[in-house]
């Protein structure tokens, strides 16, 4: 209750400097700026969450800010929320070259949703390489580049990557129906 409250709080004085023109001062610290830009995207919105995080993200001395990288990836999902497919891709691929754990499925598989949507598919087998260096792949993830193999004509890699899902995951019956097709 008392994390409702807080962010109860963090919400209505949002909503006030929201309404005053002064919101985007350069003079707030970056946690602040922070706080009011992650407060949109969880209530997603996201065209504004865009641009609050826009003077986050591309000022270079917040790189070294400890949520930069939560930063980028809020960045990258509001993009791809209000359909900016480009600007999404860049900044989902910043997430998936800098290994940002917490994000790096998620973000791989928008990549391969923005390729499959753009008919642009250059560049997503370093990207799956590398998070499958890293162990098995999610069958989510799986999925999607499943479906996007199949979709790039490939149905030999598809069907190669659609047997490493478990039969007891819940999309294996979805993953080898595509395999199949």
């Amino acid at each position: 209750s008392d994390a409702l409250r807080q962010l109860g709080v963090a919400l209505g004085t949002l909503v006030k400097e929201y309404e005053d023109v002064k919101v985007i001062r350069g003079d707030r610290s970056f946690t602040e700026r922070f706080q009011d830009a992650e407060t949109l995207f969880l209530l997603k919105d996201y065209q504004r969450a865009s641009l609050a995080l826009y003077g986050i993200v591309n000022d270079s001395i917040n790189k070294k800010e400890s949520d930069y990288g939560k930063a980028i990836y809020y960045m990258a999902e509001s993009q791809y929320q209000t359909n900016n497919l480009v600007a999404a891709r860049k900044y989902f691929e910043w997430v998936v070259t800098r290994n940002l754990d917490a994000y790096l499925v998620t973000s791989l598989k928008r990549l391969v949703e923005i390729a499959d949507r753009r008919k642009q598919w250059d560049g997503l087998d370093s990207y799956l390489q590398k998070l499958q260096a890293r162990g098995a792949l999610p069958a989510g993830t799986i999925y999607s580049t499943v479906k996007s193999l199949l979709g790039q004509n490939q149905p030999k890699a598809a069907i190669k990557l659609a047997r490493e899902v478990s039969d007891k995951h819940e999309l294996y019956a979805k993953i080898r129906y595509m395999a199949a097709v």
